[in-house]
């Protein structure tokens, strides 16, 4: 129903629109569609955060020694805690929620308004349609953004004469400098404010109704039956103003920058992403949203707090690098496995204890840094990760690894060292590409005889155990560069005779063992430029033949075999009269 009159419009209704116009202006920026949804991505987050922790407080069993009543405060302690923390974790976003949702609202007011003011052509209209090929002079000498303006004149029809009109007409209409078009049906810019206004009156489509000064990047509906697109335009300098505040270069992030963060580099198709601590400490689940960042192919999450993942993280099928070491991991999601493209993968540092069975689906992961975490073995599906190269698990508490490693036939560098092994698996040998293998720190009795198949083997460690012995199968790696065998203090005692087939040993350790004597084959050792035998009670070689360097010792043992060998080539002499006398008087 239209309200224009068949006059020209009164002071009171002029008044009224410029009211209406002030009130939508002098509203704040408007949160952007990225921004609306980062913050409902972080209420869903924090809600499920919420009920995650309020369900394992309500699981928990109180403790034999602690009475009911005062367990039961406890309780409430821990739930207020957690209510609390979500509470200070919506407040920004539930802000912005609910300012998206007022603004909606006085969108809904100002679409009424413009289908009043627009709905029908008046008897202005009318006249001004007769003159639609004269241009039309506004001057404005105000600023954008003032409702009424001031002098505008406005070539109009009056008794069939073109006259100019002062004031009259669509005061608190126009406030651009410039407007063109036709009302009722013809392309309009500048009628408010803005100089990208394009539209019907009364039917079309609009965009840039009003004008630079309001500071909404966006609005979304109908005016007078047409879209109404970017209502309120950016700031004046066309920098748009985020609704999200904080987030410098040093500023921790806040859960709501971080979703905002999220939705920019899915927008822009970002193909890095790197937050390595810059969250702020209290947040410990990132974001549903994490999902959109479908073309991102490095992702760096490390040295923050993070306890979860969102199951959403399967979805970022481009990724090839993740890093997330240095947080409170507890688990990782099923969806992990979805990760197919995923070829290097850093989780060191967190409290995981198991993996995932959709972690098997890892078809194309390389490296894998499991270590310092809570391990105590590791599932047989660690045997599907075919492609794997480097696999570091130390700083854990294993006792054991599964016979399935033996099927990670591409691994060249395996690291158990810190863990609780006693023993290695027979299956050990099938891994013929093993070039780096260590294991320091553990409790190892012995080593698999089949260690003598990994003929590329370059490195091995197996100092700090309980070795009691060294497999002569281990002198067959002839590629054996590095061999430390030190600190196995009371356990061993002497290392296998054919030591000397190592042709291409470089570094060999035996310090705080309880070797005596070196194995003669140790002559053979010319490639040997670093000998350590600190604390080991060796008496050959002597221990001034040690401190002179790694090839002192392997020439004196040459020396020592040469002396030996020429003494049991010498024929024995025969005993004399006398010497058969003594012997007869001894008997």
């Amino acid at each position: 129903m239209a309200v224009i009159p068949k006059t020209d419009p009164s002071p009171a209704y002029l008044q009224a629109v410029e009211e209406i116009t002030r009130a939508y202006k002098s509203l704040p920026p408007r949160p952007t569609i990225e921004e609306v949804e980062a913050a409902t991505s972080v209420l869903h987050t924090v809600n499920t955060s919420q009920h995650t922790k309020l369900e394992e407080i309500s699981s928990q069993p109180g403790p034999r020694d602690v009475p009911p009543e005062l367990f039961s405060v406890l309780q409430q302690v821990r739930t207020t805690q957690v209510l609390f923390h979500a509470h200070e974790q919506r407040k920004e976003a539930a802000h912005l929620v609910e300012t998206d949702e007022m603004f909606r609202a006085f969108d809904e007011l100002i679409q009424r308004a413009s289908d009043l003011v627009l709905g029908v052509k008046t008897q202005v209209e009318e006249r001004v349609l007769a003159f639609e090929n004269e241009v039309m002079d506004c001057s404005l000498g105000d600023p954008v953004g003032e409702i009424i303006a001031s002098g505008i004149e406005m070539k109009r029809i009056d008794g069939g004469k073109g006259k100019v009109v002062d004031g009259g007409g669509l005061k608190g209409l126009v406030v651009s400098s410039s407007f063109k078009g036709r009302l009722g049906g013809g392309d309009l810019k500048g009628l408010v404010g803005s100089s990208s206004f394009r539209g019907k009156l009364g039917g079309g489509d609009l965009k840039g109704l009003v004008g630079s000064s309001v500071g909404s990047s966006s609005f979304r509906g109908k005016l007078g039956g047409g879209d109404l697109k970017g209502l309120v335009g950016s700031s004046s300098t066309n920098k748009p103003t985020s609704f999200i505040t904080g987030g410098g270069d040093t500023e921790k992030l806040s859960l709501m920058k971080v979703a905002a963060i999220i939705e920019n580099s899915a927008k822009n198709g970002d193909r890095v992403l790197d937050l390595q601590g810059k969250l702020m400490e209290k947040i410990e689940w990132l974001p549903v949203s994490l999902g959109k960042l479908s073309n991102v192919y490095e992702l760096n999450l490390s040295q923050n707090h993070i306890m979860a993942l969102p199951a959403t993280i399967g979805s970022l099928l481009a990724l090839t690098k993740l890093d997330i070491h240095s947080n409170q991991l507890i688990n990782l999601p099923e969806s992990f496995g979805e990760l197919v493209n995923l070829t290097d993968l850093d989780l060191h540092a967190n409290m995981l204890k198991s993996l995932p069975p959709s972690f098997g689906d890892l078809n194309n992961l390389s490296n894998l840094d499991l270590s310092s975490n809570h391990f105590t073995h590791l599932p047989d599906l660690i045997g599907k990760l075919t492609s794997l190269k480097k696999l570091n698990v130390e700083t854990n508490e294993l006792e054991e690894l599964p016979f399935s490693i033996g099927s990670c036939s591409s691994i060249v560098e395996l690291r158990l060292d810190f863990n609780q092994l006693k023993a290695l698996p027979e299956a050990i040998g099938k891994l013929e590409g093993l070039e780096i293998l260590s294991l320091h720190y553990n409790k190892v009795k012995r080593l698999p005889t089949t260690i003598g198949n990994l003929s590329k083997l370059r490195e091995v460690d197996i100092s700090f155990n309980e070795l009691e012995s060294i497999p002569e199968s281990l002198c067959a790696v002839v590629s054996i560069v590095k061999l430390n065998v030190g600190h196995n203090f009371a356990d061993l005692r002497a290392l296998p005779k054919s030591i000397g087939n190592l042709e291409m040993l470089e570094e060999l350790d035996i310090s705080d063992d309880q070797i005596r004597v070196l194995p003669e084959s140790f002559r053979f050792l010319s490639k040997l430029r670093v000998f350590r035998a600190d604390e080991t009670p060796l008496e050959v070689p002597p221990r001034q033949i040690i401190k002179l360097g790694a090839q002192a010792v392997v020439e004196y043992m040459a020396e020592f075999v040469a002396k030996k060998d020429l003494k049991f080539q010498q024929p024995k002499k025969k005993k004399g009269f006398w010497s058969r006398v003594c012997l007869l008087f001894r008997k």
